[in-house]
């Protein structure tokens, strides 16, 4: 300790209330939890529709040959693709598609969610046992330490009483 500053006071009930709230298992416990949780909006999500999107854009050319069948034209026209065959392009093409699942009835996804939301339940009962331990192992060192304080109080208190009645026989 610094000059000037004194000990801090710390009673029975504080050291309970620290230990459960900031040892290290009681804040590893309760992480735990967190993460139960997450798990939960994790699984959750199966349930829900999903939506995805893709876009592809191109550019090819295409050989009119491979049509596999000719445009007719009037008499004394001039068809619209040659008959052997002609290049035509490059022609740019642009192909947007969306795919949405919607789940009718996902008994397995369900089942997902409950053993998750059961995982939170017995992960928070976990962080509560932590905390209660952290408290008692705080309170039973808080004993321990009132009681060495209160012995050496009393050691004092006999060796001044021993003192005195050494100083009255003489």
């Amino acid at each position: 300790l610094s000059q000037g500053t004194q000990p801090a006071s710390l009673t029975l009930g504080d050291a309970a209330r620290l230990a459960a709230a900031q040892s290290a298992p009681a804040v590893a416990a309760r992480l735990r939890t967190e993460a139960a949780i997450a798990r939960v909006t994790q699984k959750r999500a199966d349930l829900f529709p999903t939506f995805s999107t893709s876009a592809l854009e191109s550019g090819h050319t295409i050989n009119s040959a491979t049509f596999g069948f000719d445009f007719p034209a009037a008499p004394g026209e001039k068809p619209l693709l040659d008959p052997d065959g002609q290049i035509i392009g490059p022609v740019k093409t642009l192909d947007l598609r969306a795919h949405i699942v919607v789940p009718a009835v996902d008994f397995a996804a369900r089942q997902r969610v409950n053993g998750a939301r059961t995982e939170v339940r017995a992960s928070e009962a976990a962080a509560r046992s932590a905390a209660d331990q952290a408290a008692a192992t705080a309170a039973l060192a808080w004993l321990r330490a009132a009681g060495a304080d209160a012995l050496i109080t009393a050691r004092m208190a006999d060796s001044t009483l021993a003192d005195s009645l050494l100083v009255i026989g003489n």
